[in-house]
Parts: structure tokens; C-alpha cells; sequence
């Protein structure tokens, strides 16, 4: 049952997958004997508590970094819906010198987009995975002038001070949060508009985490051997029903 949470999350899939009449005809006979079905629900609450489990994992490795955080932030609006979706991602180098990137959230924001709010949901979010603490640059921020201390230190660290010159010019990047927002955009349409915030972020939180352990977050997963020769403006009618998740 979990492994299907996973594969449902990481191939974006409905929720009521575990009930469709082939996937129930399969698996008795190609993979468990014992497994019948997997309700919609119990399919949800499963991925909930994936999430869950391994949240308290990444909490644990956050508690023991020496080292800052980095996060990355974006906001995305779904026309189906008509919300809006705040993405966070975080870069580190875990105790083992491994760059790791994790989503930590993919939270309904459907706030006004002001600088106060957009900081005090981030700051919910990163009271969660007891982060607050371990964000790059956010203690005395006001204060705290990074180009001026590496000008002050560039005779210590004269060549580490060239390379914090060009690194420090880099604008910020969000490449990472639109790579969640693309599943976004893949998952929400007419059939899927109902699905509720929060089984979307558990969704989309299983699908990151789960490749993150296999190391495939960043994977093109087209499939090349599929076979379009042929097909040309093909359409399917029908009432457009949507699903409700």
C-alpha cells in the first residue's frame, strides 16, 4: 500500500487509481494476492502518512546541520482553481558534504500578496521543520551587510573573496519551485479542479521526496519510446466530469 502511495505520487496520479477495475485486476495476480483494493481515502491517508513520517526524518536532519540553509520561494496561481500556491524549496550540504534539495511546501495562499504576508506564511512553514533558526542571512538582516564583511576580509581570504564576488552577483534563482509548479500545471485541470490543497502538497511533497532518495529530482522522465507517429489532432468528447480529491 505505501509503495503505491508512492507511485501514485511520483507519477501524479488520481487518487482513485487503487480503484480503477484494472489496476484491482492486476495486482492479485502480478503483484500481492492478499491486496484487493486500495480505496481513494485509504490511498490518501496512506500518502498523508508518508509525508508525515518522513518530515519528522528531514526535522531530525535539520536539528543536526552545523551549517545554514538555503531556500528558494515562488508563488504560482492555478486558473482552475483560482488559488494560489506558495512553493519552497531548500538546498543544503548535508554532515556527509552531499548537496541535498528538498519541496517543503507547496501551501494554498490565497492571501494578498504582500510582503508581510507572504513572510509570515513562510516563517509558518519553516517553524514546521524547525528552520527558523537555520535560513541563510535572516539574523540581523537589517544590520548584517554581506558585500561590506567580505570587503573587510579580502586581504584574510583574497581568493575567496573574488569568488564570493562573482557567486554574490548571481541573481536568485527559482528554477527549482517552477519545476513543482510545472507538476502543478500538470495535475490540475477540468477532470482534477476540486482536489483539495491539502492532499495536493501531500502529493507533491511524496512525489519530491521519493525521487530525492533515488536521486531523480531533476530527471527529464519524457518517454522516448512512445510511439506519436501518426497521430494528428485526435480529440475525445464527453460531459467533463471533474474528480473530487
Amino acid at each position: 500500500r505505501d509503495e503505491t502511495a508512492r507511485f501514485v505520487a511520483v507519477e501524479q496520479l488520481s487518487f482513485s487509481f487503487g480503484d480503477k477495475l484494472s489496476f484491482q485486476n492486476w495486482l492479485p495476480s502480478s503483484a500481492n494476492p492478499t491486496i484487493r483494493r486500495i480505496p481513494r481515502n485509504t490511498l490518501k491517508r496512506t500518502i498523508h502518512k508518508l509525508v508525515a513520517t518522513q518530515k519528522k526524518e528531514l526535522i531530525k536532519e535539520f536539528a543536526s546541520l552545523d551549517n545554514k540553509v538555503s531556500l528558494c520561494s515562488d508563488i504560482w496561481i492555478d486558473h482552475w482553481q483560482s488559488c494560489s500556491y506558495m512553493g519552497i524549496i531548500c538546498h543544503w550540504i548535508d554532515n556527509a558534504w552531499n548537496i541535498q534539495k528538498r519541496l517543503l511546501a507547496y501551501r494554498c495562499f490565497n492571501d494578498p500578496h504582500t510582503a508581510q504576508n507572504i513572510s509570515h506564511l513562510m516563517f509558518i512553514i519553516l517553524e514546521e521543520y524547525g528552520l527558523t533558526s537555520k535560513f541563510s542571512t535572516t539574523e540581523d538582516e537589517d544590520t548584517f551587510d554581506i558585500l561590506r564583511w567580505w570587503a573587510q576580509k579580502k586581504q584574510v581570504y583574497p581568493i575567496l573573496s573574488l569568488m564570493a564576488k562573482e557567486i554574490l552577483a548571481c541573481p536568485v534563482s527559482t528554477v527549482a519551485v517552477e519545476q513543482a509548479f510545472s507538476m502543478g500545471g500538470n495535475t490540475l485541470d477540468e477532470r482534477r479542479s476540486t482536489i483539495r490543497p491539502e492532499n495536493l502538497e501531500a502529493q507533491y511533497l511524496l512525489n519530491d521526496w521519493s525521487r530525492a532518495a533515488s536521486r531523480t529530482q531533476d530527471q527529464d522522465e519524457t518517454n522516448d519510446d512512445e510511439d506519436t507517429e501518426g497521430i494528428s489532432g485526435t480529440t475525445t468528447g464527453g460531459g467533463g466530469t471533474s474528480e473530487c480529491d
